[in-house]
């Protein structure tokens, strides 16, 4: 699936893929997340069976190649970057390359539903209020709850 990344975003697609790696992790074999749900490639939610199979175009069998991950990859950040303009009403654009990829990171892991929810957060990154918005980040459940991830998000603001 190939699609114009550079009208959602500055930010290059191996930047982007070699930071949600780090913070994901990839993996060709199924695992539990920390919530306890199935997981593959780097952060995908397994919803079901048949979703993956329409993705990877064969019968999944609990394991996938390197370029199904890619595949798979692409398309969770193609639908990560539609939720931050139709659900958050963001352009990623309008902020500098720290910013959006926190956003972009927040949103791939919370959804942009999830990260819909982190209201103050979102309003001091809209006014462009970086140190407020950290603080935000800092102070809620999910940074709890994802370690250095949110330290490293935490500090790019």
């Amino acid at each position: 699936m190939e699609f114009d990344l550079s009208k959602y975003t500055d930010l290059t697609y191996d930047y982007i893929k070699l930071n949600l790696s780090e913070e994901e992790g990839i993996r060709n074999a199924e695992y539990e997340d920390t919530k306890g749900l199935k997981t593959i490639g780097i952060g995908h939610l397994i919803q079901d069976k048949y979703s993956l199979e329409k993705l990877i175009g064969h019968v999944y069998i609990g394991h996938i190649s390197n370029a199904e991950i890619d595949l798979i990859f692409k398309h969770d950040l193609q639908k990560t970057f539609i939720s931050i303009q139709e659900i958050l009403h963001i352009n990623l654009k309008d902020y500098p390359k720290n910013v959006q990829y926190v956003i972009l990171s927040l949103a791939f892991n919370l959804g942009g539903t999830g990260l819909s929810k982190f209201v103050n957060f979102l309003a001091f990154i809209k006014e462009n209020e970086y140190d407020y918005a950290a603080r935000e980040l800092q102070n809620s459940l999910w940074f709890k709850q994802v370690g250095l991830r949110g330290a490293r998000l935490v500090n790019m603001l």
